[in-house]
């Protein structure tokens, strides 16, 4: 399986705080390289535009939202890979992550995605 670049999927918000609190740094998905980045309101819903601008047979979406884990999977289902970091005020809310299925994988932190090889998430685990 041919991996290509990274594919950044921001909401509005997330690009907006990005560029109005320079004193926050620059993280990478605010600063992605090339065109790698696509901007939605709700980026959950709008998987048809980002298949028919990046064709793939399987995609890997990290969130610290089970929420919009789950809807991605719901429509990808065995193209996507889910990947859960629990750092964050939502990946850490206890309401919200009882609500939804778990993720194809969780992490502690995003940063332990190194020690994954890429066969980790070229498979969907979850039903």
């Amino acid at each position: 399986m041919a991996v290509s670049s990274p594919l950044y999927l921001l909401n509005c918000l997330a690009w907006l705080a990005c560029e109005s609190k320079p004193s926050w740094g620059r993280p990478p998905a605010c600063r992605p390289e090339g065109d790698g980045a696509l901007i939605y309101v709700h980026k959950e819903k709008e998987l048809d535009d980002v298949e028919k601008r990046y064709p793939a047979e399987h995609y890997v979406m990290v969130d610290d939202k089970l929420r919009i884990l789950t809807a991605m999977k719901n429509i990808w289902r065995d193209r996507l890979t889910t990947v859960f970091p629990r750092q964050g005020h939502y990946a850490l809310d206890a309401k919200a992550v009882a609500t939804y299925p778990p993720a194809d994988l969780t992490v502690g932190r995003i940063g332990e995605l190194v020690n994954y090889d890429l066969s980790s998430f070229t498979g969907s685990k979850r039903e």
